[in-house]
């Protein structure tokens, strides 16, 4: 269950994510919702981010390169999308660590951004705030504050 409130602290609504999302057997670990009502949800069991722009009622899922059936863990861990939907993926490869996706109309558009990391702080979060993407390592003390122009 998925509520939202307003900048007072009233309740506005909820969203039921279970009757909302297509993967019953999905694990959500975080969403996100725009105030274009477009809804962004972090499918952790998928390595995926189910979204829906604006207020249609068709998800799509978005998942980054395909992983060998061995690997355990899955390739994105965390999201944060901007006001127009563009969104900041990281992921758990040590190659390409965050990926900026930016929408057009024709979908989203992979940029793999080279980010020199510490060692051992493969496990990243992101969020965004005020036009810019805050990125830390749960790992190591190490902050990342990335403007996109």
């Amino acid at each position: 269950m998925l509520a939202s409130f307003d900048a007072e602290g009233q309740h506005q609504g909820d969203l039921d994510l279970t009757k909302l999302l297509p993967y019953p057997s999905a694990t959500y670990t975080r969403a996100q919702l725009l105030p274009d009502g477009s809804l962004f949800v972090l499918d952790y069991l998928q390595g995926a981010v189910l979204y829906r722009r604006g207020a249609s009622g068709q998800f799509h899922r978005l998942r980054l390169g395909e992983q060998a059936a061995e690997v355990a863990v899955p390739q994105v861990q965390d999201f944060a999308a901007d006001d127009s939907g563009n969104m900041l993926i990281a992921t758990y490869s040590e190659s390409a660590p965050l990926v900026l996706l930016t929408y057009e109309r024709d979908g989203y558009h992979s940029h793999s951004l080279e980010i020199k990391l510490p060692v051992g702080g493969s496990r990243l979060a992101c969020r965004q705030s005020r036009g810019k993407y805050i990125v830390w390592s749960r790992d190591r003390p190490f902050v990342l504050v990335l403007q996109v122009h």
